[in-house]
Protein backbone atom coordinates (compact mmCIF):
# COMPACT_ATOMS: atom_id res chain seq x y z
CA UNK A 1 0.00 0.00 0.00
CA UNK A 2 1.28 3.29 -0.96
CA UNK A 3 0.32 6.38 0.71
CA UNK A 4 1.07 9.94 -1.11
CA UNK A 5 -0.56 12.82 0.70
CA UNK A 6 0.19 16.04 1.65
CA UNK A 7 -2.43 17.50 4.15
CA UNK A 8 -1.98 18.39 7.67
CA UNK A 9 -4.52 15.27 8.45
CA UNK A 10 -2.20 12.54 6.90
CA UNK A 11 0.73 14.11 9.05
CA UNK A 12 -1.14 13.82 11.99
CA UNK A 13 -2.81 10.67 11.48
CA UNK A 14 0.59 8.52 10.10
CA UNK A 15 3.05 10.40 12.63
CA UNK A 16 1.21 9.46 15.73
CA UNK A 17 0.36 5.74 14.90
CA UNK A 18 3.44 3.31 14.42
CA UNK A 19 0.99 0.02 14.03
CA UNK A 20 0.75 0.24 10.38
CA UNK A 21 2.13 -3.05 9.12
CA UNK A 22 4.97 -2.71 6.96
CA UNK A 23 3.98 -3.37 3.75
CA UNK A 24 2.61 0.52 4.00
CA UNK A 25 4.99 3.00 2.14
CA UNK A 26 4.16 6.39 3.20
CA UNK A 27 5.37 9.62 1.73
CA UNK A 28 3.88 13.15 3.83
CA UNK A 29 5.19 16.32 2.56
CA UNK A 30 2.67 19.71 2.82
CA UNK A 31 5.38 21.58 0.91
CA UNK A 32 4.54 19.72 -2.38
CA UNK A 33 1.18 18.77 -4.14
CA UNK A 34 -0.21 15.33 -4.20
CA UNK A 35 0.46 15.89 -8.55
CA UNK A 36 3.99 16.38 -7.67
CA UNK A 37 4.70 14.04 -4.89
CA UNK A 38 3.24 11.04 -7.15
CA UNK A 39 5.02 11.91 -10.29
CA UNK A 40 8.12 12.56 -8.57
CA UNK A 41 7.41 8.81 -6.46
CA UNK A 42 6.66 7.09 -9.48
CA UNK A 43 9.73 8.40 -11.68
CA UNK A 44 11.87 7.22 -8.20
CA UNK A 45 10.33 3.40 -8.95
CA UNK A 46 10.63 3.49 -12.77
CA UNK A 47 14.71 4.29 -11.44
CA UNK A 48 14.73 1.76 -9.16
CA UNK A 49 13.01 -0.67 -10.77
CA UNK A 50 15.44 -0.65 -13.57
CA UNK A 51 18.51 -0.72 -11.17
CA UNK A 52 19.98 3.00 -11.85
CA UNK A 53 20.47 2.02 -15.45
CA UNK A 54 18.81 4.64 -16.02
CA UNK A 55 18.90 8.90 -14.62
CA UNK A 56 14.98 9.64 -14.09
CA UNK A 57 15.66 12.64 -16.01
CA UNK A 58 16.04 10.14 -18.46
CA UNK A 59 12.47 8.69 -17.91
CA UNK A 60 10.83 12.04 -17.78
CA UNK A 61 12.54 12.56 -21.74
CA UNK A 62 11.28 8.55 -22.33
CA UNK A 63 8.02 9.14 -21.44
CA UNK A 64 7.08 12.79 -22.91
CA UNK A 65 8.60 13.87 -25.77
CA UNK A 66 11.76 16.31 -24.58
CA UNK A 67 9.62 19.30 -26.93
CA UNK A 68 7.15 18.79 -24.48
CA UNK A 69 9.08 17.94 -21.03
CA UNK A 70 8.78 22.08 -20.20
CA UNK A 71 4.99 22.09 -20.91
CA UNK A 72 4.73 19.04 -18.65
CA UNK A 73 7.00 20.74 -16.03
CA UNK A 74 4.84 23.98 -16.40
CA UNK A 75 1.57 22.18 -16.02
CA UNK A 76 2.71 20.58 -12.68
CA UNK A 77 3.74 23.68 -11.36
CA UNK A 78 0.76 25.42 -11.56
CA UNK A 79 -1.54 22.32 -10.38
CA UNK A 80 0.77 22.67 -6.83
CA UNK A 81 0.71 26.49 -6.79
CA UNK A 82 -3.17 25.79 -7.05
CA UNK A 83 -3.31 22.98 -4.72
CA UNK A 84 -1.41 24.47 -2.10
CA UNK A 85 -3.13 27.90 -2.36
CA UNK A 86 -0.21 29.69 -3.35
CA UNK A 87 -1.17 31.56 -6.21
CA UNK A 88 1.94 32.96 -6.58
CA UNK A 89 1.93 31.87 -10.47
CA UNK A 90 0.85 34.41 -13.09
CA UNK A 91 -2.42 33.67 -13.78
CA UNK A 92 -2.31 30.78 -11.62
CA UNK A 93 -6.11 31.33 -10.38
CA UNK A 94 -7.36 31.55 -13.94
CA UNK A 95 -5.44 28.53 -15.29
CA UNK A 96 -7.16 26.61 -12.24
CA UNK A 97 -10.34 27.64 -13.04
CA UNK A 98 -10.15 26.52 -16.64
CA UNK A 99 -8.79 23.20 -16.03
CA UNK A 100 -11.53 22.32 -13.70
CA UNK A 101 -14.20 23.61 -15.93
CA UNK A 102 -12.54 21.87 -19.59
CA UNK A 103 -12.49 18.53 -17.29
CA UNK A 104 -9.24 17.18 -18.90
CA UNK A 105 -8.45 13.78 -19.09
CA UNK A 106 -5.30 13.59 -17.52
CA UNK A 107 -3.54 10.88 -19.08
CA UNK A 108 -1.13 12.45 -21.24
CA UNK A 109 -1.02 8.21 -23.39
CA UNK A 110 -4.98 9.16 -23.83
CA UNK A 111 -4.62 12.34 -24.03
CA UNK A 112 -1.41 13.56 -26.09
CA UNK A 113 -3.26 17.17 -26.66
CA UNK A 114 -3.17 18.21 -23.35
CA UNK A 115 0.27 19.82 -23.22
CA UNK A 116 -0.62 21.09 -26.56
CA UNK A 117 -3.92 23.73 -25.60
Amino acid sequence: VIILDHHKTALEMFSKDDTFSQNIIKVIDMERSGATIAFDFFIEKLHERYKGSLSPDTYLVKMFPETELSRVTQLFKYIEDADLWRWALPDSKAFSSGLKDINLEYNYRLNPNLFGQ
